[in-house]
């Protein structure tokens, strides 16, 4: 054999070396990346109506696992729920040191969400565009007092020293559920259907399992992969 011979064949060796060596980083890289994506994101599918008109049932949706904040009107996943195997997908209404006060319309008829922030001193109605419908008084409050209506709810200072405005501030703040530090109050968007914070009370923060980043279009392309890989 020729040197000419040996030399192609050596380089051809070579190459052969550097491009399994490529490829076998390429291989290494792609699983990492794949690890880094399952820690920080996973998918969950809708159970149930409670979530309704935002989310269907069997909707898919993507969650943020890690490094997030959370915030009021974010729908997370809640985990370790009483007799429940599966975690709830619900919206975060309250966090910790808000007060939530549920009350009914002038007619009895409806209930209306109030809340006063932890660093806020009145109670003024939750701007909820998101709610399938309005809130009927029969509804699921468990865990959560009533109160009549009352006209001038959102001009009573609750840290106010008023004598005059003793009595009604006492009755709100008596009736207010207080959300506890590092924890948070959570419903579901079809208020007439959702078993939510109104049953199981607050739930601390080690119990959220994600953040929904993204909702899947039922008809989506994704959506029928999801469904190919995991119904």
């Amino acid at each position: 054999m020729s040197e000419t011979e040996i030399s192609t064949g050596e380089a051809l060796l070579a190459k052969k070396d550097k491009t399994t060596t490529v490829i076998f980083y390429i291989i290494i890289i792609f699983f990492a990346c794949l690890l880094m994506i399952s820690l920080f994101f996973t998918h969950n599918i809708v159970d149930g109506e409670s979530m309704q008109n935002t989310l269907q049932n069997e909707q898919f949706v993507i969650l943020q696992r890690a490094g997030y904040s959370l915030k009021r009107g974010q729908i997370v996943t809640v985990g370790n729920i009483p007799n429940h195997k599966e975690p709830l997908i619900k919206r975060v209404i309250a966090l910790g040191g808000d007060r939530v006060l549920f009350m009914r319309s002038k007619d009895g008829r409806y209930v209306d969400l109030y809340m006063c922030k932890s660093d806020e001193a009145l109670f003024v109605p939750v701007d909820e565009p998101y709610i399938k419908e309005r809130m009927l008084s029969g509804g699921y409050y468990e865990k959560v007092r009533i109160i009549n209506y009352i006209a001038e709810i959102s001009s009573i200072d609750i840290y106010s020293d008023d004598p005059a405005d003793a009595e009604m501030r006492n009755y709100i703040l008596n009736n207010a559920l207080t959300v506890p530090k590092g924890e948070f109050f959570y419903l579901g968007d079809n208020r007439n259907n959702s078993s939510d914070s109104r049953v199981y009370g607050t739930s601390p923060r080690s119990d959220i399992l994600g953040k929904v980043i993204k909702i899947i279009e039922q008809n989506s392309t994704a959506n029928k992969i999801l469904s190919f890989l995991y119904k």
